[in-house]
C-alpha cells in the first residue's frame, strides 16, 4: 500500500503506485519548495498551498498526540493510508494524498503532515448538491466517510465533484457517515431531500445520535431542526 522509510528523526510514508512520491518526501524533509499561500491557520495546524518543480500541493501540518500516534498512528498517516485504500477501491473522487511524515519525539510523534495533490475547479453551488449526495452516498457505500461534509469542502472539477480536506475515515459505526448527511444539511440554506438518497440511514439509531451531536447549540436553545433532517 505504502512504503516506510526511516530518515533521522522522521518516518517516511509514502504511495509506492505515484513515482514521484519518495523524492517529494525528499524535497519537503529539503525545504525545496515554495510556499505559495496559507490556506487555513489554527493552534494545531496550518495548511499551505506549495509548488513543487511546476506542480502545486496542499501541505497540511499538524501538532502530533505524542505517544497516542504511536499505537493509533497519526492523522497524516491514516488520511495516507485511506486514500490510497479508496483508490484501489475504485473510488476516483477524493483528492490524491501522496506521501505522509512523522517527527518523533521522546514521547512518541510531535509533528506530522502530509502532502496532497492540489485540485484545481469551481466551488459547488446548489445546483451540484444532488451529485455531492450521490457521491456521499457512494463513498459511504465502500465503508468511508469525509468527516467534515460541506459544501466548501466539495470541487467541481472536469472529472465530477471532488471531496477534499478529509480523513477519509473508515466506517466503524453509522454514527460517522450519518453525521456526513446532518452535517452537510446543516451547513447548506437550501432545504435538501434527504431521503432520495440517505432514506436508509434512518431505520439506524446513529442517525439520530448524529442529529444531537451536529445541533447540540439548536436543540439546548430550542430551535425546530425537525424539517430539515427527518
Amino acid at each position: 500500500m505504502y512504503s516506510i522509510k526511516k530518515q533521522d528523526n522522521y518516518l517516511l510514508y509514502y504511495d509506492k503506485v505515484c513515482k514521484k512520491s519518495e523524492g517529494l518526501v525528499e524535497k519537503l524533509l529539503k525545504g525545496e519548495y515554495e510556499a505559495r499561500e496559507t490556506l487555513q491557520e489554527k493552534r494545531d495546524r496550518v495548511v499551505k498551498l506549495i509548488e513543487v518543480e511546476g506542480k502545486k500541493y496542499v501541505l497540511k501540518k499538524e501538532k502530533g498526540r505524542g505517544i497516542l500516534d504511536i499505537f493509533l498512528k497519526s492523522r497524516g498517516r491514516v488520511t495516507l493510508h485511506n486514500s490510497i485504500l479508496l483508490r484501489e477501491k475504485g473510488f476516483k473522487n477524493a483528492y490524491d494524498v501522496r506521501v505522509a511524515v512523522e517527527k518523533k519525539s521522546r514521547f512518541g510523534v510531535s509533528e506530522s503532515f502530509f502532502l496532497a495533490d492540489y485540485i484545481e475547479g469551481e466551488d459547488v453551488t446548489s445546483k451540484d448538491y444532488s451529485e455531492v449526495m450521490e457521491l456521499l452516498a457512494k463513498l459511504h457505500s465502500l465503508g468511508h466517510y469525509h468527516g467534515d461534509a460541506k459544501p466548501k469542502n466539495f470541487i467541481k472539477t472536469d472529472r465530477g465533484i471532488v471531496l477534499i480536506d478529509s480523513r477519509l475515515k473508515k466506517k466503524f459505526t453509522w454514527i460517522g457517515i450519518c453525521k456526513d448527511v446532518v452535517r452537510f444539511q446543516k451547513r447548506t440554506s437550501e432545504y435538501l431531500d434527504l431521503n432520495k438518497y440517505f432514506k436508509g440511514y434512518k431505520k439506524h439509531l446513529g442517525y439520530y445520535l448524529a442529529i444531537a451531536l451536529v445541533y447540540k447549540k439548536e436543540l439546548i436553545n430550542g430551535a425546530d431542526i425537525i424539517k430539515e433532517v427527518l
